[in-house]
């Protein structure tokens, strides 16, 4: 059965991703809400569609040119977890794990000009 899971959530990463690279948030949202925990639960917290499906999901989160700093808070704050497992599981060199590297100081560098057009000195971080 896990075969089957597994080409599931393959369909709905690509599905996500286009949502995403279309500026389809809120679907992107929707559909790697309930994605995200089925993954987990079915090929675990370690395993690459899992991690990609987060990746996108903060994307989704943090490219939305209507983000609440919340959305922004959330899409870093899993950025440095899955980075953090990503760089544990394929090391610091693999492609995803540079991928998901690079949207965390993009997401980092968006939020911090959110917080600055609202008039708030953004506090100084690291998404390594």
């Amino acid at each position: 059965m896990r075969g089957g899971h597994q080409a599931t959530l393959i369909a709905a990463n690509n599905l996500a991703f286009l949502n995403v690279e279309l500026e389809r948030y809120d679907e992107a949202r929707l559909l790697l809400r309930k994605m995200m925990s089925v993954a987990q639960r079915v090929l675990g917290e370690s395993n690459e569609i899992t991690l990609r499906l987060r990746w996108i999901y903060a994307r989704a989160l943090f490219e939305d040119a209507d983000a609440t700093l919340d959305n922004l808070h959330e899409a870093l704050t899993m950025l440095e977890e899955t980075q953090r497992i990503a760089r544990r599981v394929f090391g610091g060199e693999h492609p995803l794990t540079t991928e998901i590297r690079e949207s965390c100081f993009r997401a980092m560098r968006e939020g911090q000009a959110a917080l600055r057009a609202r008039g708030v000195t953004p506090p100084l971080g690291d998404a390594s």
